[in-house]
């Protein structure tokens, strides 16, 4: 009878420590996640980004009979991962970068599933991630590099026509 508990305690272990992860992470980042989803709602140009975790999530549904096939299989990489994200936000606290803040916060969720449920759930995931992280807004100089010599062009090609 001792021994049934124990392992049924051992088996819930994994998914009380998420929730205690995820609750301590959406403490962390609600100030961001706010900022962020305002930011999309405001900017005409990243408008998209409010779609996008719903694309996201829907993958995540379309594929969500492979998904439950896999069988569980926690990493401790999951925590190396963490503490990526975790340094990542830091730096980007100390250097005012929103755009780092902001990526910490999917290199956490990351770390995150992969400390729970294994590398072969994040390969299974890894194109919802990926449109997740297209939610991100690219830092403006990045944008500014882009856009400016396409702007060049542009108005050298109408001044020609």
């Amino acid at each position: 009878m001792v021994e049934i508990s124990k392992k049924r305690l051992a088996d819930q272990l994994p998914l009380v420590i998420g929730i205690l992860l995820v609750s301590a992470v959406l403490w962390l980042y609600w100030p961001v996640l706010v900022e962020l989803v305002e930011f999309l709602y405001a900017e005409e140009d990243y408008s998209y980004g409010l779609l996008l975790p719903l694309v996201s999530v829907y993958l995540v549904y379309l594929t969500w009979p492979q998904i439950r096939q896999i069988p569980r299989r926690p990493t401790w990489m999951g925590l190396g991962v963490m503490l990526l994200g975790l340094s990542i936000y830091f730096l980007g606290v100390l250097g005012t970068g929103y755009f780092l803040v902001r990526f910490s916060f999917l290199v956490l969720v990351t770390g995150i599933f992969l400390l729970i449920f294994g590398r072969e759930f994040i390969w299974q995931i890894k194109f919802p991630l990926f449109i997740l992280a297209l939610t991100i807004p690219p830092p403006a100089a990045f944008k500014n590099n882009i856009s400016f010599p396409l702007q060049l062009i542009s108005s050298r090609l109408a001044a020609k026509f």
